[in-house]
């Protein structure tokens, strides 16, 4: 019954636009289309059930060249389709060849989806050389392993949004990004990924980020948090840079989340964004949305302690957007640390029982911690804050 539907579905091949399959192997190979084959087809989807390596995709009349292309379970060489017009793309698993070898041809392709990428044979991603992807905009890959080889062979001059996933080291990634020139990558993605302490030079390479996300990247220890979290911090003013070269770090940064549970530097994150009161001329980095997405099962009610539920209550007066919560049970541990040392729940407002001037002025009372940062106990001196910034590298 089901074959003669397909024959049916065949004997209109030439007015496919949008094809989208949900079938066995066998009954995938039913697909033929008729003369002259499907060439107004714009949009194809398959997805195989049941056993894959035998699934192919192949019509008896020419090469459908569609723009949208969402496959899994097909392999590469077995999706007959012409690649010359896909803009956007979908695709199970491909190896290094295979996807070099599909940026040959997609040379209009602008989103790209690869759910496994994998080595392969190394030999014909030799052969291939090093493969210019000119309109690429979007890239997600997921390495099964060092992605290095991979990088190493990709020029992606207009990559706009980067998101590599894996649990291998990502090898390579600064000298992609110096390569391509990427100027406008404004969207970059970690996860599950390793850092061997070169977090900061790869993101020097990347100057017109906008959005940074670490997802559950939890091979870099805390020392490689502390520097990144001091380098933000010395680098934060940047109305002058071409007086220091080595002040450039993420200058347009404006989201910075972590999804994780980590040993982050709190007492380093107030200092991340700019004072409520700029001196003139002054320019900073634009940060407005910093988020810590944690996973506890158990925490003290006092989780912040009550100089740094302050300090961070201060970031949130001052229009900055600053989430941390427990993805467990979606509990604002700010919130909590507010209530527990304030005794009240305003949201962070500071409206209620005077809890503003208590929350500004607990810097005084806590002012081990501030100078442990280098800023003055006066909450008040915003300049101070900014003279903070380099004994912040000490620590």
């Amino acid at each position: 019954m089901l074959s003669s539907v397909l024959e049916m579905l065949n004997d209109h091949s030439e007015r496919w636009k949008t094809l989208e399959l949900h079938l066995t192997p066998r009954l995938l190979a039913l697909i033929r289309g008729v003369s002259p084959g499907a060439p107004t087809l714009e949009h194809l989807r398959i997805r195989i059930s049941g056993t894959r390596t035998t699934s192919a995709f192949q019509l008896s009349f020419g090469l459908p060249s569609p723009q949208i292309v969402d496959v899994d379970g097909v392999l590469f060489s077995s999706t007959g389709i012409n690649w010359k017009n896909v803009t956007k793309l979908n695709f199970g698993t491909l190896t290094y060849g295979e996807c070099f070898s599909l940026f040959q041809q997609a040379v209009h392709l602008v989103e790209c989806q690869i759910k496994v990428l994998r080595p392969g044979d190394p030999d014909m991603a030799g052969r291939l050389g090093v493969i210019s992807v000119p309109c690429l905009a979007l890239l997600q890959v997921h390495f099964v392993d060092n992605p290095s080889a991979f990088l190493e062979r990709v020029v992606l001059p207009s990559l706009d949004r980067f998101e590599p996933r894996g649990s291998g080291p990502f090898d390579g990634l600064e000298h992609l990004f110096n390569r391509s020139s990427v100027c406008s990558l404004c969207s970059l993605t970690f996860c599950w990924a390793i850092f061997n302490g070169d977090i900061i030079s790869i993101l020097r390479e990347t100057l017109l980020l906008e959005s940074l996300l670490f997802i559950h990247v939890q091979s870099y220890g805390p020392d490689e948090l502390n520097e990144l979290f001091a380098m933000l911090v010395r680098t934060k003013l940047v109305s002058n840079l071409s007086q220091d070269a080595s002040l450039i770090f993420l200058p347009h940064l404006e989201a910075l989340c972590f999804f994780g549970t980590e040993e982050y530097p709190w007492h380093l994150v107030s200092f991340l964004f700019p004072p409520s009161q700029q001196p003139p001329l002054t320019r900073y980095r634009p940060l407005q949305l910093l988020m810590f997405n944690l996973s506890f099962e158990d925490y003290p009610d006092d989780y912040f302690d009550k100089g740094l539920t302050a300090q961070l209550l201060a970031v949130q007066r001052q229009k900055c957007t600053l989430i941390i919560r427990n993805e467990t049970d979606d509990a604002d541990l700010l919130r909590l640390s507010r209530i527990h040392h304030f005794g009240t729940d305003q949201g962070g407002s500071g409206s209620e029982d005077g809890e503003e001037t208590d929350g500004e002025g607990s810097d005084s009372e806590n002012g081990e911690e501030t100078d442990e940062e280098g800023s003055d106990s006066e909450d008040g001196e915003e300049t101070d804050e900014e003279r903070s910034d380099s004994e912040d590298d000490e620590h």
